[in-house]
């Protein structure tokens, strides 16, 4: 049985998901804006921004994991 070779994907579907992750980052950068703004308050700002960096650094240690960049 001949081997499949795996064509690199089209420049289209390549296009369209970079304009989909950058739509999702910007989505999420308004959504954590809004969010400081609301919690800012109430929050004392150097623990908003002590708790906005544990988030962040989760996030950050979450993705690393799933691409599996900690092993």
């Amino acid at each position: 049985m001949a081997a499949q070779s795996l064509s690199p994907p089209s420049s289209a579907r390549v296009n369209g998901r970079a304009i989909a992750m950058m739509i999702g980052a910007m989505c999420c950068f308004v959504c954590n804006d809004a969010l400081v703004k609301y919690v800012s308050q109430t929050m004392p700002s150097a623990q908003l921004i002590f708790v906005r960096g544990v988030m962040a650094s989760a996030l950050v240690l979450l993705v690393a994991r799933h691409l599996g960049a900690l092993r």
